[in-house]
């Protein structure tokens, strides 16, 4: 057997680009969101940003903030693990959680026509959490 390599191709020039504004702007019901538009991106990410800081946890409890983010899939009152996951992947939308220095991070990445079931979802997750 002969193995026949093709060249590989060489990369074209550099394009510009520059990164599209972005806009502070403040909900209705107080919350400060930062708008970034791309046009050619059909998809949306949702940063819930809560000002819990590493410095709060409980003494002797280190780290158990990063394990309740983890844990924010893990079912919600209303739906069990599996449940949860299956509306999540139904909808398109992807689910993540950190803890870090200055506070927990829950980020939701959707289709934009499906943005607000996966609004619905991410506040099932932070409002009404269940760690079986």
């Amino acid at each position: 057997m002969i193995a026949v390599l093709q060249p590989r191709p060489e990369p074209g020039p550099p394009q510009p680009w520059s990164f599209p504004e972005v806009r502070r702007i403040h909900l209705g019901n107080g919350t400060a969101a930062l708008l970034c538009h791309l046009p050619t991106r059909p998809v949306v990410a949702v940063h819930l940003i809560l000002d819990i800081p590493r410095e709060l946890e409980p003494k002797g409890l280190d780290g158990v903030a990063a394990i309740t983010a983890s844990a924010l899939r893990e079912g919600t009152a209303t739906r069990d693990a599996e449940a949860f996951s299956e509306a999540l992947e139904s909808r398109g939308t992807t689910l993540g959680a950190h803890a870090g220095e200055a506070g927990v991070r829950v980020a939701v990445g959707v289709p934009v026509s499906r943005l607000h079931a996966a609004l619905d979802l991410l506040t099932e997750a932070v409002s009404q959490p269940v760690f079986p």
